[in-house]
C-alpha cells in the first residue's frame, strides 16, 4: 500500500471514503449504532460482531484489553498492541 500525505481540502473525500468503508458495519449491525472504527495511539476499538476486523487486529499484534456495552446488544471491543 502506497502512502501519500493528505491536506484538509482532502477532508470531504477522505469522509465519503470513511462512510463507504462502515456501510458494511453499519448493516452488520442493524443501523448506524456503532461508531466507526476507532483509534488513540496504539487503541483501536470495533463492535464485538466484527469477527474479521478483530481476527485482523490479533494478526497484526492487537488484544482485546476491555469491553464496553453502547447499547443493548452492541459491544465495543478494545485492542492494543
Amino acid at each position: 500500500m502506497d502512502e501519500f500525505e493528505l491536506s484538509s481540502s482532502d477532508a470531504g473525500e477522505v469522509l465519503t471514503l470513511q462512510r463507504a468503508a462502515f456501510a458494511s458495519e453499519a448493516q452488520l449491525y442493524g443501523g448506524p449504532f456503532l461508531p466507526a472504527l476507532g483509534a488513540d495511539h496504539f487503541e483501536i476499538f470495533t463492535g464485538h460482531l466484527s469477527e474479521g476486523n478483530i481476527r485482523l487486529y490479533e494478526r497484526e499484534g492487537f488484544a482485546t484489553t476491555g469491553h464496553n456495552e453502547i447499547l443493548p446488544g452492541i459491544t465495543l471491543v478494545f485492542m492494543t498492541k
